[in-house]
């Protein structure tokens, strides 16, 4: 359990479905309230790129892999040419598990692939 902090611990989500900040919001509404986590949002990986630069404290990112604009695997290939800035544990969480997507993310940096 984490205890309170003046610093949350932050974590990045990527993805393009609506409805998961107030799902993820409504799960961790005490942690969020008393300043343990904060969670960050981003539709797709060219924003999570951006909040990246923002936020270089962030502590775990989750990216899904089919999104609009910049695809998780785009993001992931981008965010591993610039690893000596940061060093981030990508963790992709999609439904896509085939062999082939995990392959492909495992090889851009990604630490584990949740399906």
């Amino acid at each position: 359990m984490l205890e309170k902090t003046d610093t949350p611990f932050k974590v990045l989500i990527i993805d393009d479905e609506p409805l998961l900040k107030n799902l993820i919001d409504q799960k961790f509404k005490f942690q969020i309230k008393n300043n343990q986590l904060q969670f960050l949002y981003a539709y797709n990986g060219l924003e999570a790129l951006t909040l990246l630069e923002a936020n270089p404290d962030i502590g775990v990112l989750f990216t899904d892999l089919n999104m609009p604009g910049m695809d998780g695997i785009t993001f992931l290939r981008q965010l591993h040419t610039q690893k000596g800035k940061h060093m981030y544990r990508p963790v992709v969480i999609s439904a896509y598990g085939d062999m082939a997507n995990v392959r492909a993310a495992m090889n851009c940096g990604a630490t584990d692939f949740i399906t």
